[in-house]
């Protein structure tokens, strides 16, 4: 979230892998991300990965 609103993103966009490589070299950023929001299939997954300090 930001001042602006908050960001969405999805693997079908361009760049998603290089989205997804810049997140994870982030301290703190959840690098279990992919198991937590994938399983079960189709089923909302909810999950902060990242948050920065104010």
């Amino acid at each position: 979230m930001t001042a602006k609103g908050a960001f969405l993103f999805h693997e079908e966009q361009s760049a998603w892998q290089d989205l997804i490589a810049s997140l994870e070299r982030l301290p703190g950023f959840r690098r279990d991300w992919y198991a937590a929001v994938a399983s079960p299939a189709f089923a909302p997954s909810p999950l902060l990965a990242f948050e920065r300090d104010a």
